[in-house]
């Protein structure tokens, strides 16, 4: 950013009462202009403020007060992106190992040879030993990352592109199979057991699955290594048995696939391959890998695959789904990944609106990403959509203020991070299988965890001439769940009910899944089902839960949310029903 630039970005932020620190790129906490002064202690930093090369984004996690502003004309912006950066070429190569080097490694159960068939060097600039990262076909590092002996810290070459380590030795050739763990030292470990194929991660293991813009850059390595993963077979996932190395493995078998997948779990006592093999030696590491088992999906297996499941169901209970952000829909209805909600309701009332809501409030409130596949929705007209729910503020002109460019700016930087659209632009319309091939994409890519498919009615439906409507909406179902539970995403399902007849008094009741064109198979295929419906009052939406089929998820039901026509936003008034006249406040 020129000092040009700086002083227009820091008139605007002065402008809004914001005072950064400084102004380099990055991210900083400050006081609130808004509310900092009203609050106990007043010297919170609440406000994160980001600047980047081209303006400012700020959000306060206090009064939820954010916007962005920006260093040139908003229109120009868009169509001046920076150029991106070159891939980082490093020439330089490992030096030889030191003695205390090879007597460090020596105690960890590494051979000299193990090291030599990975590149494992020094640097003397460093000082720390030196693990190079080289895509197949390159001679010069695309990354090098360093540890300085003895301690656990590590670096890395700045703006090194991010792959597997030993992407270069992979060899398809010698082996179908090939096994993903979560550290150099690991991948060290089972090289020296003489397993062929072996990846480690570049920035070890997330704290959680599938958690925000963050999240999904620490998993760009993915699809950059994608075309040299691609012809294996079988994928091992081998991390460490604690937290972050169970949502590593996790967040691996959802983006790869979990039939494609295999896992290694260790034993009581032993945490990764490198405490292993310490403790048990090179031929015993080799033979445990060796039992890798399928991940887990659907099937027969023993008791013994779900020992710790039952542990843990025993002592902490059964984890409900994640909430749409509505404390009166919670006892009725809750968002679990690997399901299916099929959502139905008659024209114009509201169903595609509430799905918008849901992802939203998710994507807040949980770091959530979807993928969104809409035949009656055009994707600039979506996303205006997207972004009045963001800030409560309509896009249009009319009674109310509309947003501002700043605002509207600083919204689409958001929706950007959590929204991607999957569009068929051909003459034929999309088949099942099509959105379902490029919903996989988007999981590699981004991590989604939230797909909505929207209207079933549009699809393109290639039906065999002897199968049945009921045969056919059957075998897609199944594909569409088989889809959500192998890569842990919740799908959202919107289906049209057929034309209803109003009732003497001009008004139609709420459909049930029963109702939907097509199938009953509707009903006794998904997970949960859900009716949206104009409510009784003006300015109100019930959303009734017509089907759950996991009670851990919710219960059967009706709760009733305000509607804002201005906004599009929904509000939760705190009035839920639940089956056979109950009702409850919804906390």
């Amino acid at each position: 950013m020129t000092s040009l630039d700086r002083q227009s970005v820091t008139e605007k932020l002065a402008h809004e009462g914001i005072r950064p620190r400084n102004h380099g790129e990055g991210n900083q906490k400050l006081t609130c202009p808004k509310c900092s002064h009203t609050r106990r202690d007043k010297s919170d930093p609440c406000l994160s403020l980001t600047i980047s090369h081209d303006g400012a984004v700020w959000k306060c996690h206090n009064c939820e007060w954010s916007g962005g502003v920006y260093d040139r004309d908003p229109h120009e912006r868009w169509h001046a992106a920076p150029p991106a950066r070159p891939p980082v070429r490093i020439d330089r190569r490992p030096e030889s190992l030191p003695a205390h080097a090879i007597a460090f490694f020596a105690d960890r159960g590494i051979s000299e040879d193990a090291l030599r068939f990975a590149d494992v060097g020094w640097s003397t600039a460093r000082s720390a030993v030196m693990f190079p990262y080289r895509k197949p076909g390159d001679t010069a590092l695309c990354n090098a990352k360093f540890r300085k002996l003895p301690k656990d810290g590590f670096s890395q070459i700045k703006d090194g592109e991010k792959v597997y380590w030993l992407l270069d030795k992979l060899d398809v050739a010698v082996s179908a199979e090939l096994i993903i763990v979560e550290g150099e030292m690991d991948a060290l470990s089972l090289i020296e057991a003489g397993i062929p194929n072996v990846l480690s991660v570049p920035d070890g293991a997330p704290k959680t699955v599938g958690q925000g813009d963050q999240h999904a850059k620490k998993f760009s390595f993915i699809p950059t290594c994608d075309q040299w993963i691609e012809p294996f077979e079988r994928i091992v996932v081998a991390t460490d048995a604690d937290g972050p190395g169970e949502a590593l493995a996790e967040e691996l078998a959802r983006r790869y696939g979990k039939d494609r997948c295999w896992v290694v779990k260790w034993p009581a006592g032993i945490k990764d391959a490198n405490e292993y093999l310490i403790q048990h030696g090179k031929v015993a590491l080799g033979e445990w890998c060796r039992k890798s088992k399928p991940w887990p999906i659907e099937g027969l297996y023993d008791v013994s695959d779900y020992r710790d499941q039952v542990l843990s169901l025993f002592w902490q209970g059964r984890a409900r789904g994640v909430s749409t952000g509505f404390p009166s829909l919670d006892p009725l209805y809750t968002v679990a990944p690997g399901q299916l909600t099929v959502v139905t309701g008659i024209p114009n009332n509201g169903k595609s609106e509430i799905i918008d809501q849901f992802m939203v409030n998710l994507a807040k409130r949980e770091g959530w990403t979807f993928g969104i596949c809409s035949f009656e929705n055009e994707p600039p007209e979506h996303i205006s959509k997207l972004v009045e729910k963001w800030i409560g503020m309509p896009f249009w002109d009319g009674p109310t203020a509309r947003m501002t460019s700043f605002n509207l700016e600083a919204a689409i930087e958001k929706i950007e991070d959590h929204f991607r659209f999957i569009r068929n632009e051909g003459q034929d319309g999309p088949t099942i299988k099509w959105i379902l091939d490029m919903a996989r994409q988007l999981v590699k890519r981004y991590g989604i965890l939230g797909l909505v498919i929207d209207p079933y009615n549009e699809i393109e439906h290639r039906r065999p001439g002897n199968m049945t409507e009921t045969e056919y909406v059957s075998l897609m179902l199944a594909e569409v769940t088989r889809f959500a539970k192998l890569h842990g995403v919740h799908v959202w399902f919107i289906a049209h009910p057929a034309k209803m007849k109003p009732d003497d008094r001009g008004k139609v009741s709420p459909p049930s899944l029963y109702d939907i064109s097509g199938s009953a198979n509707f009903v006794n295929k998904t997970d949960n089902g859900l009716t949206i419906h104009r409510g009784e009052r003006d300015g109100t939406t019930d959303v009734f839960v017509r089907k759950v089929r996991a009670k851990w998820v919710g219960q059967r039901g009706r709760a009733t949310l305000g509607y804002d026509r201005v906004t599009g936003r929904y509000s939760d008034l705190g009035e839920t029903s639940l089956e056979g006249g109950a009702s409850g406040n919804g906390r």
